[in-house]
């Protein structure tokens, strides 16, 4: 089976199929100051897209202008797994075959942390009861 996929514009035939893998939310603690300030990141680092694509010769340039890694890349796709969104590309190599070749791709999906800084301002020292 195959899905199609469209990135920047280009479409692709990715064969078999798109293995996906959801990444765990992560939580992040940045100290800013001697008061007990701190930052924290809070998102989901979203979808891990993995595929293989075959091209033929002469469509090899216009996949190649993909290959920018950290560059964030739109892609749409058809399939009822609604890849749709915007991506970074982490992983982009190619081997050649015989009469085409194949790029593999990973895209990460590309989402905003939600930031929130705390202050505490009002100390307690509490007694150490022996």
């Amino acid at each position: 089976m195959a899905t199609y996929l469209t990135i920047n514009g280009i479409n692709l035939k990715v064969i078999p199929d798109i293995d996906t893998d959801y990444q765990m939310r992560m939580a992040e603690l940045d100290y800013i100051g001697q008061n007990g300030s701190y930052t924290v990141g809070l998102g989901n680092k979203g979808r891990l897209l993995d595929f293989d694509v075959h091209v033929r010769p002469k469509d090899v340039q216009t996949i190649i202008k993909l290959k920018d890694n950290n560059k964030v890349v739109k892609v749409v796709s058809k399939s009822k797994a609604a890849y749709n969104g915007k991506y970074r590309i982490k992983k982009f190599t190619s081997k050649e075959k015989l009469k085409h070749f194949i790029f593999t791709i990973q895209l990460q999906e590309h989402t905003a942390f939600n930031k929130t800084t705390k202050t505490f301002t009002n100390w307690k020292v509490t007694k150490k009861i022996n």
